[in-house]
């Protein structure tokens, strides 16, 4: 997608997103912009969204106690 001069990558994981913003300049072009989504990126997003929802729970179980 594209926004005010920039790319947005999301990447959703169940309740969680991650949102990458890439300037025009620095990636001019949406096929570029697929280059970018390499295995290892999601690989990394996937990991970030367990750690997300690890704390999360945390977060929630504290409220319920």
């Amino acid at each position: 997608m594209s926004y005010m001069d920039k790319w947005l990558i999301e990447i959703e994981g169940g309740q969680y997103k991650q949102t990458y913003k890439i300037s025009h300049e620095s990636v001019p072009s949406v096929e570029d912009v697929k280059k970018l989504i390499t295995p290892e990126l999601l690989e990394g997003t996937m990991a970030r969204f367990n750690g997300m929802h690890t704390d999360f729970g945390m977060a929630y179980n504290a409220l319920k106690k």
